[in-house]
C-alpha cells in the first residue's frame, strides 16, 4: 500500500481551495466542504478564537521560563482550545476515553464515502464549536459510527485549519512501567494501539516539530490504579515521568 499523502489530505481537510484542481477525485465534494467549513470557521475564529488569543496574550498568561509539555486531561479531541490557551507549548498530552482512531482513506473512498466521512466529522463539531467543548455522550456516538473512528479527525482538522503540515502520526502502547512500545506507523486500517502521537509544524516547514499525544485511558481512581496495561499503573506511571509540565483542565460535567 503506498504510504498516505499528508499534505494533500491537510491541504483539503482545512478548505485550502487551491487544493482543487480540475483533476481532483470527487471535486464537488471537496469544493462544498471547503465552502461550508471555511465559512463556519471565520465565524468561530471572531466569536472564539481571536478574542481568547486576544486575552492570553493581554493576561500574559504563558510566563517567560515555563515548561514546553502541557497535559491536558478528559481533553477528548479538543486540539483547538489547548492550542488557543497554549501555543507556545511544543508537546501537548490529551487525554480522554475516547480511542484514537486511524486516517481515512480517502484516496480510495467513492463520493458516498467521502461525503459521509465529512459529514460526520462536521457533526462532531458541532457541539464543541457551539458551546465551547465536547460532549462525552455525543463523543461516544461520534467517534464510532461510521468512518470517525477516534479523536485523531476532529485533532487533525484543528491542526489542519491552524495552518499546520503534518510530519508523522505514529501509534503506540504503553507498558506496566509507563514506557511507549510497539510503535507503529498510523495508516488507514485499524492499528489496536492506545494511543498516538502526531508530529506538526508550520505550514512552510520552519521551525520546529511540535507533538500532540492523545491517550485512550480511564483518568479515574480506579482507571488509574487497575492493574491493566490499557487503563491502568502504565497511564499512571506515564503521566507521573512528566515531572515539568503545565496543566490544562476545562470539563463542563468533570468536578476535580
Amino acid at each position: 500500500m503506498a504510504p498516505f499523502k499528508y499534505g494533500k489530505f491537510i491541504g483539503l481537510l482545512s478548505g485550502d481551495t487551491q487544493q482543487l484542481n480540475s483533476g481532483l477525485k470527487n471535486r464537488k465534494i471537496w469544493l462544498n466542504y471547503a465552502r461550508h467549513t471555511n465559512t463556519k470557521w471565520a465565524v468561530l475564529s471572531n466569536r472564539m478564537s481571536k478574542p481568547i488569543s486576544e486575552w492570553v496574550t493581554a493576561a500574559k498568561l504563558e510566563k517567560e521560563n515555563e515548561p514546553k509539555t502541557l497535559i491536558y486531561p478528559f481533553a477528548g479531541g479538543d486540539f483547538y482550545y489547548s492550542h488557543l490557551f497554549f501555543p507556545k507549548q511544543d508537546t501537548i498530552i490529551m487525554v480522554g476515553l475516547e480511542p484514537a482512531g486511524y486516517l481515512f482513506d480517502v484516496e480510495n473512498s467513492d463520493s458516498l464515502k467521502l461525503a459521509k466521512y465529512l459529514n460526520n466529522l462536521e457533526q462532531s463539531l458541532y457541539f464543541p464549536h457551539k458551546l465551547g467543548f465536547f460532549r462525552t455522550l455525543s463523543m461516544e456516538v461520534d467517534f464510532t459510527k461510521g468512518y470517525l473512528n477516534g479523536t485523531i479527525h476532529t485533532c487533525l482538522y484543528y491542526m489542519s485549519k491552524f495552518g499546520y503540515q503534518i510530519t508523522y502520526i505514529k501509534a503506540f502502547d504503553i507498558d506496566e512501567n509507563g514506557n511507549p512500545t510497539k510503535e507503529i506507523e498510523v495508516g488507514t486500517t485499524a492499528h489496536k494501539r492506545q494511543a498516538i502521537r502526531i508530529g506538526f509544524q508550520d505550514k512552510n516547514g520552519n521551525g520546529v516539530v511540535k507533538e500532540l499525544v492523545y491517550i485512550s485511558g480511564d483518568l479515574s481512581d480506579k482507571g488509574l490504579s487497575a492493574g491493566t496495561t490499557k487503563n491502568g499503573t502504565g497511564l499512571y506511571k506515564f503521566l507521573n515521568n512528566r515531572k515539568q509540565i503545565v496543566s490544562f483542565f476545562k470539563a463542563a460535567s468533570y468536578l476535580m
